[in-house]
Protein backbone atom coordinates (compact mmCIF):
# COMPACT_ATOMS: atom_id res chain seq x y z
CA UNK A 1 0.00 0.00 0.00
CA UNK A 2 2.71 2.57 0.71
CA UNK A 3 4.89 1.49 -2.26
CA UNK A 4 1.49 2.88 -4.19
CA UNK A 5 1.14 5.75 -2.27
CA UNK A 6 4.65 6.91 -3.24
CA UNK A 7 5.11 6.12 -6.76
CA UNK A 8 1.68 8.15 -7.17
CA UNK A 9 3.18 10.96 -5.26
CA UNK A 10 6.59 10.69 -6.56
CA UNK A 11 4.74 11.26 -10.05
CA UNK A 12 2.66 13.99 -9.04
CA UNK A 13 5.73 15.63 -7.65
CA UNK A 14 7.71 15.02 -10.88
CA UNK A 15 5.23 16.46 -12.70
CA UNK A 16 5.33 19.43 -10.67
CA UNK A 17 8.74 19.57 -11.21
CA UNK A 18 8.86 19.90 -15.05
CA UNK A 19 5.89 22.55 -15.32
CA UNK A 20 8.19 25.03 -13.90
CA UNK A 21 7.91 27.71 -11.16
CA UNK A 22 5.88 29.99 -14.19
CA UNK A 23 2.13 28.79 -14.77
CA UNK A 24 2.54 25.67 -12.84
CA UNK A 25 -0.33 23.46 -12.99
CA UNK A 26 -1.81 22.89 -9.07
CA UNK A 27 -2.21 19.05 -8.57
CA UNK A 28 -5.95 18.96 -8.63
CA UNK A 29 -6.09 20.33 -12.04
CA UNK A 30 -3.86 17.70 -13.05
CA UNK A 31 -5.39 14.32 -14.59
CA UNK A 32 -3.30 11.49 -14.52
CA UNK A 33 -3.20 9.12 -17.53
CA UNK A 34 -1.45 5.68 -16.56
CA UNK A 35 -2.10 4.39 -19.96
CA UNK A 36 -4.78 4.05 -23.20
CA UNK A 37 -5.96 1.52 -25.83
CA UNK A 38 -5.60 3.40 -29.26
CA UNK A 39 -8.41 2.57 -31.85
CA UNK A 40 -8.86 3.17 -35.73
CA UNK A 41 -11.91 2.38 -37.99
CA UNK A 42 -10.32 3.50 -41.09
CA UNK A 43 -10.94 7.05 -40.78
CA UNK A 44 -11.02 8.10 -36.82
CA UNK A 45 -8.87 7.22 -34.49
CA UNK A 46 -10.16 6.39 -31.17
CA UNK A 47 -7.64 7.47 -27.59
CA UNK A 48 -9.49 5.64 -24.53
CA UNK A 49 -7.15 6.92 -21.31
CA UNK A 50 -7.64 5.00 -18.41
CA UNK A 51 -7.72 7.85 -15.31
CA UNK A 52 -6.15 7.59 -11.80
CA UNK A 53 -8.77 9.16 -9.72
CA UNK A 54 -6.88 9.61 -6.40
CA UNK A 55 -9.95 11.45 -4.65
CA UNK A 56 -11.91 8.38 -5.17
CA UNK A 57 -9.57 6.10 -3.25
CA UNK A 58 -10.71 4.33 -0.08
CA UNK A 59 -9.27 2.68 2.96
CA UNK A 60 -8.40 -0.41 1.07
CA UNK A 61 -7.25 0.84 -1.95
CA UNK A 62 -5.00 4.21 -2.83
CA UNK A 63 -6.82 4.84 -6.04
CA UNK A 64 -9.30 4.32 -8.09
CA UNK A 65 -9.69 4.16 -12.31
CA UNK A 66 -11.72 5.88 -14.70
CA UNK A 67 -12.37 6.28 -18.51
CA UNK A 68 -12.12 9.23 -20.79
CA UNK A 69 -12.79 8.48 -24.72
CA UNK A 70 -12.42 10.60 -27.35
CA UNK A 71 -11.72 10.81 -31.45
CA UNK A 72 -10.39 12.16 -33.92
CA UNK A 73 -8.87 12.19 -37.42
CA UNK A 74 -5.34 11.64 -35.55
CA UNK A 75 -3.94 10.37 -32.60
CA UNK A 76 -2.71 14.21 -31.37
CA UNK A 77 -6.47 15.67 -32.27
CA UNK A 78 -7.95 12.95 -29.94
CA UNK A 79 -5.76 13.70 -27.52
CA UNK A 80 -6.10 17.63 -27.64
CA UNK A 81 -9.82 16.94 -27.65
CA UNK A 82 -9.78 15.17 -24.60
CA UNK A 83 -8.05 17.70 -22.78
CA UNK A 84 -10.24 20.33 -24.04
CA UNK A 85 -13.10 17.83 -22.77
CA UNK A 86 -12.07 17.63 -19.06
CA UNK A 87 -10.60 21.47 -19.07
CA UNK A 88 -7.90 19.91 -17.12
CA UNK A 89 -4.35 19.12 -18.10
CA UNK A 90 -3.58 15.48 -18.88
CA UNK A 91 -0.35 14.42 -17.68
CA UNK A 92 0.88 10.96 -19.79
CA UNK A 93 4.48 10.84 -18.64
CA UNK A 94 3.59 8.00 -16.09
CA UNK A 95 1.40 5.89 -18.99
CA UNK A 96 2.85 2.37 -18.61
CA UNK A 97 1.36 0.84 -21.90
CA UNK A 98 -0.61 1.77 -24.76
CA UNK A 99 -2.97 -1.05 -25.80
CA UNK A 100 -3.53 -0.94 -29.68
CA UNK A 101 -6.42 -2.51 -31.53
CA UNK A 102 -6.76 -4.67 -34.85
CA UNK A 103 -7.69 -1.85 -37.00
CA UNK A 104 -4.14 -0.08 -35.89
CA UNK A 105 -2.70 -3.10 -36.25
CA UNK A 106 -3.78 -4.13 -40.21
CA UNK A 107 -3.49 -0.34 -41.23
CA UNK A 108 -0.78 0.49 -39.84
CA UNK A 109 1.15 1.43 -36.61
CA UNK A 110 3.62 4.17 -37.80
CA UNK A 111 0.76 6.68 -36.72
CA UNK A 112 0.83 5.56 -33.21
CA UNK A 113 5.15 5.76 -33.19
CA UNK A 114 4.75 9.04 -34.78
CA UNK A 115 2.44 10.13 -31.77
CA UNK A 116 5.36 9.46 -29.23
CA UNK A 117 8.44 11.03 -31.87
CA UNK A 118 6.17 14.19 -32.15
CA UNK A 119 4.49 14.88 -28.90
CA UNK A 120 5.76 15.71 -25.37
CA UNK A 121 3.17 14.15 -23.68
CA UNK A 122 4.53 11.31 -24.44
CA UNK A 123 7.34 8.80 -23.13
CA UNK A 124 9.77 6.57 -24.45
CA UNK A 125 9.66 4.26 -21.40
CA UNK A 126 5.93 3.07 -22.35
CA UNK A 127 5.48 -0.04 -23.94
CA UNK A 128 2.98 -1.24 -26.60
CA UNK A 129 0.90 -4.49 -26.89
CA UNK A 130 -2.07 -5.61 -29.34
CA UNK A 131 -5.25 -6.55 -27.92
CA UNK A 132 -6.61 -9.71 -29.56
CA UNK A 133 -10.34 -8.30 -28.69
CA UNK A 134 -12.39 -6.17 -31.18
CA UNK A 135 -11.94 -3.07 -29.77
CA UNK A 136 -8.25 -2.38 -27.95
CA UNK A 137 -10.25 -0.55 -25.20
CA UNK A 138 -12.52 -3.37 -24.68
CA UNK A 139 -9.41 -4.80 -22.51
CA UNK A 140 -10.03 -2.83 -20.13
CA UNK A 141 -13.35 -5.08 -18.93
CA UNK A 142 -11.11 -7.49 -17.78
CA UNK A 143 -9.87 -7.24 -14.40
CA UNK A 144 -6.41 -8.06 -12.61
CA UNK A 145 -6.00 -9.53 -9.32
CA UNK A 146 -2.93 -7.55 -7.97
CA UNK A 147 -3.84 -4.18 -9.66
CA UNK A 148 -6.91 -1.05 -10.05
CA UNK A 149 -5.41 -0.30 -13.28
CA UNK A 150 -4.86 -2.58 -16.16
CA UNK A 151 -2.24 -0.90 -17.45
CA UNK A 152 0.09 -0.96 -14.16
CA UNK A 153 -1.20 -4.36 -14.27
CA UNK A 154 -0.03 -4.21 -17.54
CA UNK A 155 3.36 -3.08 -16.58
CA UNK A 156 4.00 -5.85 -14.20
CA UNK A 157 3.23 -8.59 -16.24
CA UNK A 158 5.31 -7.61 -19.42
CA UNK A 159 8.08 -6.75 -16.99
CA UNK A 160 8.39 -10.21 -16.05
CA UNK A 161 7.82 -11.39 -19.12
CA UNK A 162 10.10 -9.87 -21.32
CA UNK A 163 13.12 -7.71 -20.00
CA UNK A 164 13.27 -4.52 -22.11
CA UNK A 165 16.69 -4.96 -23.05
CA UNK A 166 16.00 -8.04 -25.05
CA UNK A 167 14.83 -8.52 -28.45
CA UNK A 168 11.37 -9.43 -27.88
CA UNK A 169 10.57 -6.23 -26.19
CA UNK A 170 7.59 -3.95 -26.38
CA UNK A 171 9.07 -0.97 -25.00
CA UNK A 172 8.06 1.94 -27.30
CA UNK A 173 11.98 3.22 -28.39
CA UNK A 174 12.99 -0.36 -29.31
CA UNK A 175 9.65 -1.04 -31.92
CA UNK A 176 10.69 2.53 -33.28
CA UNK A 177 13.94 1.45 -33.95
CA UNK A 178 12.99 -1.81 -35.29
CA UNK A 179 10.21 0.13 -37.31
CA UNK A 180 12.66 2.01 -38.91
CA UNK A 181 15.00 -0.44 -40.11
CA UNK A 182 15.22 -2.67 -42.89
CA UNK A 183 15.35 -6.55 -42.91
CA UNK A 184 13.76 -7.57 -39.68
CA UNK A 185 10.88 -8.05 -37.85
CA UNK A 186 8.78 -6.08 -35.06
CA UNK A 187 7.52 -9.14 -32.06
CA UNK A 188 4.45 -7.11 -29.99
CA UNK A 189 2.80 -9.49 -27.25
CA UNK A 190 -1.14 -9.91 -27.96
CA UNK A 191 -3.31 -9.15 -24.76
CA UNK A 192 -6.64 -11.00 -24.16
CA UNK A 193 -8.83 -12.36 -21.31
CA UNK A 194 -8.38 -15.52 -19.72
CA UNK A 195 -11.33 -16.88 -17.33
CA UNK A 196 -10.12 -17.35 -13.66
CA UNK A 197 -12.63 -18.76 -11.76
CA UNK A 198 -15.55 -16.27 -11.84
CA UNK A 199 -13.92 -13.47 -13.76
CA UNK A 200 -12.07 -12.77 -16.74
CA UNK A 201 -8.22 -11.59 -16.06
CA UNK A 202 -5.88 -10.01 -18.40
CA UNK A 203 -3.05 -12.15 -19.86
CA UNK A 204 -0.37 -12.49 -22.08
CA UNK A 205 -1.63 -14.42 -25.07
CA UNK A 206 0.84 -14.87 -27.85
CA UNK A 207 3.32 -12.69 -29.91
CA UNK A 208 2.08 -10.30 -32.91
CA UNK A 209 4.80 -10.21 -35.71
CA UNK A 210 4.70 -7.11 -37.77
CA UNK A 211 6.90 -6.91 -40.78
CA UNK A 212 7.36 -2.93 -40.89
CA UNK A 213 4.15 -0.90 -40.14
CA UNK A 214 1.29 -3.75 -40.25
CA UNK A 215 0.87 -7.33 -38.94
CA UNK A 216 1.41 -10.00 -40.50
CA UNK A 217 0.79 -12.50 -37.91
CA UNK A 218 0.29 -13.69 -34.44
CA UNK A 219 2.04 -16.81 -32.83
CA UNK A 220 -0.10 -18.59 -30.88
CA UNK A 221 1.48 -19.10 -26.70
CA UNK A 222 3.02 -22.61 -26.92
CA UNK A 223 5.07 -21.07 -30.44
CA UNK A 224 5.66 -17.88 -29.04
CA UNK A 225 7.19 -19.88 -25.96
CA UNK A 226 9.69 -20.96 -28.48
CA UNK A 227 10.02 -17.19 -30.44
CA UNK A 228 11.30 -16.21 -26.54
CA UNK A 229 14.29 -18.41 -26.77
CA UNK A 230 15.18 -17.95 -30.39
CA UNK A 231 15.12 -14.37 -29.43
CA UNK A 232 15.42 -13.49 -25.78
CA UNK A 233 17.40 -16.52 -24.47
CA UNK A 234 14.99 -17.37 -22.38
CA UNK A 235 11.65 -18.80 -21.44
CA UNK A 236 9.81 -19.34 -18.14
CA UNK A 237 7.16 -22.28 -20.16
CA UNK A 238 7.74 -25.73 -18.83
CA UNK A 239 8.02 -28.37 -22.17
CA UNK A 240 7.17 -31.87 -21.97
CA UNK A 241 8.84 -35.08 -23.86
CA UNK A 242 8.00 -38.41 -23.63
CA UNK A 243 11.75 -40.43 -23.60
CA UNK A 244 9.51 -43.62 -24.69
CA UNK A 245 9.64 -44.96 -20.96
CA UNK A 246 9.02 -42.26 -19.21
CA UNK A 247 7.21 -38.41 -19.77
CA UNK A 248 9.73 -35.73 -18.52
CA UNK A 249 8.46 -31.84 -17.87
CA UNK A 250 11.25 -29.23 -18.24
CA UNK A 251 12.27 -25.85 -18.71
CA UNK A 252 15.19 -24.19 -20.43
CA UNK A 253 18.07 -21.85 -18.34
CA UNK A 254 20.42 -20.38 -20.24
CA UNK A 255 20.24 -20.32 -23.59
CA UNK A 256 21.99 -19.31 -26.65
CA UNK A 257 20.99 -18.76 -30.37
CA UNK A 258 22.57 -17.47 -33.68
CA UNK A 259 22.48 -18.16 -36.89
CA UNK A 260 24.58 -17.69 -40.17
CA UNK A 261 23.19 -17.36 -43.74
CA UNK A 262 24.35 -17.01 -47.65
CA UNK A 263 22.81 -15.95 -50.73
CA UNK A 264 24.12 -17.79 -53.79
CA UNK A 265 22.87 -18.44 -57.15
CA UNK A 266 19.19 -16.49 -56.30
CA UNK A 267 18.66 -18.94 -53.11
CA UNK A 268 18.85 -17.89 -49.84
CA UNK A 269 20.08 -20.64 -47.03
CA UNK A 270 19.82 -20.14 -43.11
CA UNK A 271 21.33 -22.29 -40.64
CA UNK A 272 20.27 -21.28 -37.42
CA UNK A 273 22.03 -22.95 -33.42
CA UNK A 274 20.03 -23.02 -30.48
CA UNK A 275 22.17 -24.03 -27.65
CA UNK A 276 20.00 -24.78 -24.26
CA UNK A 277 20.58 -26.21 -21.08
CA UNK A 278 17.86 -28.18 -19.91
CA UNK A 279 15.82 -28.22 -16.05
CA UNK A 280 13.68 -30.78 -15.19
CA UNK A 281 10.98 -30.26 -13.70
CA UNK A 282 9.25 -33.28 -12.93
CA UNK A 283 8.87 -36.86 -14.19
CA UNK A 284 5.51 -39.11 -15.30
CA UNK A 285 6.79 -42.67 -14.85
CA UNK A 286 9.45 -44.46 -12.51
CA UNK A 287 12.70 -43.90 -13.57
CA UNK A 288 15.34 -42.73 -11.27
CA UNK A 289 16.50 -39.11 -12.18
CA UNK A 290 20.00 -40.35 -10.76
CA UNK A 291 20.15 -42.77 -13.92
CA UNK A 292 22.80 -41.85 -16.41
CA UNK A 293 20.52 -43.66 -19.15
CA UNK A 294 17.90 -41.62 -17.87
CA UNK A 295 19.60 -38.66 -18.40
CA UNK A 296 20.27 -39.50 -22.32
CA UNK A 297 16.56 -40.44 -22.80
CA UNK A 298 15.55 -36.83 -21.43
CA UNK A 299 18.04 -34.73 -23.40
CA UNK A 300 17.50 -37.10 -26.61
CA UNK A 301 13.96 -36.48 -26.32
CA UNK A 302 14.25 -32.85 -25.49
CA UNK A 303 16.43 -32.52 -28.20
CA UNK A 304 14.12 -33.98 -30.63
CA UNK A 305 10.86 -31.37 -28.88
CA UNK A 306 12.94 -28.13 -29.44
CA UNK A 307 13.70 -28.78 -32.62
CA UNK A 308 10.55 -29.83 -33.91
CA UNK A 309 8.72 -26.83 -32.70
CA UNK A 310 11.16 -24.29 -32.93
CA UNK A 311 11.52 -25.37 -36.55
CA UNK A 312 7.35 -24.81 -37.23
CA UNK A 313 7.92 -21.33 -35.83
CA UNK A 314 10.91 -20.80 -38.09
CA UNK A 315 9.04 -22.12 -41.13
CA UNK A 316 5.88 -20.56 -40.54
CA UNK A 317 7.63 -17.19 -40.32
CA UNK A 318 9.38 -18.11 -43.69
CA UNK A 319 6.82 -19.31 -45.31
CA UNK A 320 3.44 -17.85 -44.11
CA UNK A 321 4.51 -14.77 -42.25
CA UNK A 322 7.45 -13.65 -44.30
CA UNK A 323 8.74 -11.18 -41.34
CA UNK A 324 12.26 -12.02 -40.60
CA UNK A 325 12.32 -12.84 -37.05
CA UNK A 326 15.73 -13.39 -36.97
CA UNK A 327 17.12 -10.13 -38.60
CA UNK A 328 18.69 -12.28 -41.53
CA UNK A 329 18.19 -9.05 -43.91
CA UNK A 330 19.73 -6.55 -40.82
CA UNK A 331 22.31 -9.20 -40.96
CA UNK A 332 23.50 -8.74 -44.78
CA UNK A 333 22.60 -4.61 -44.41
CA UNK A 334 25.52 -4.67 -41.88
CA UNK A 335 27.94 -7.32 -42.99
CA UNK A 336 27.41 -7.00 -46.95
CA UNK A 337 25.86 -4.09 -47.90
CA UNK A 338 26.89 -4.42 -51.36
CA UNK A 339 24.63 -7.40 -51.75
CA UNK A 340 21.65 -6.17 -49.60
CA UNK A 341 21.48 -3.17 -52.41
CA UNK A 342 20.91 -5.73 -54.52
CA UNK A 343 18.10 -7.60 -53.00
CA UNK A 344 16.46 -5.70 -50.52
CA UNK A 345 14.06 -4.27 -52.87
CA UNK A 346 12.81 -7.45 -53.72
CA UNK A 347 13.88 -9.10 -49.51
CA UNK A 348 9.90 -10.21 -49.00
CA UNK A 349 10.51 -12.72 -52.39
CA UNK A 350 13.82 -13.79 -51.31
CA UNK A 351 12.80 -14.39 -47.70
CA UNK A 352 9.53 -16.40 -48.57
CA UNK A 353 11.77 -18.69 -50.60
CA UNK A 354 14.65 -19.34 -48.10
CA UNK A 355 15.80 -22.63 -47.12
CA UNK A 356 16.26 -22.85 -43.17
CA UNK A 357 17.98 -25.67 -40.89
CA UNK A 358 18.10 -25.86 -37.36
CA UNK A 359 20.43 -27.21 -34.84
CA UNK A 360 20.20 -28.01 -31.24
CA UNK A 361 22.07 -28.75 -28.78
CA UNK A 362 21.50 -29.86 -25.60
CA UNK A 363 23.04 -30.41 -21.80
CA UNK A 364 21.02 -31.41 -18.58
CA UNK A 365 21.08 -29.62 -15.80
CA UNK A 366 18.54 -29.13 -12.84
CA UNK A 367 16.26 -26.68 -10.87
CA UNK A 368 16.75 -26.14 -7.13
CA UNK A 369 18.29 -27.90 -5.03
CA UNK A 370 17.90 -31.13 -7.04
CA UNK A 371 20.87 -29.51 -9.48
CA UNK A 372 23.47 -30.84 -6.88
CA UNK A 373 22.37 -34.27 -7.38
CA UNK A 374 22.36 -34.86 -10.58
CA UNK A 375 25.62 -32.92 -10.98
CA UNK A 376 27.26 -35.81 -8.55
CA UNK A 377 25.00 -38.29 -10.30
CA UNK A 378 26.69 -37.81 -13.49
CA UNK A 379 30.38 -37.44 -11.93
Amino acid sequence: MKKRYLALAFTLLWAFLLSGCDGFAEIEELIVVSGAAIDFDGEEYTVTAEIIDLQRGSQETAYKTFYLESRGGSISQAVSHMGRVTGKELYWGHASVFVIGPGVAQSSILPVLEWFLHDSLAAFSSMIVLSDTERAADVYSFVSPTENSVSFALEKIMTNYSSREERGSAAIFEIIDKCSADGVATIIPVISGQKNGGETVIAINGMAVFARDTISGIYAPEEAELLRLLLESHSGNVFSADTGEEVVHFHCGETKSGFEAEFENGTLTVDVTLEAELKLVDVDGDAGVLDEEFLLRFADSADQVLTQRAMNVLEKDVAVFRSDILGVGQYFERCRPELWEQIKDDWETVYGSALISLSVDTKVGQSGEASKTLTLARE
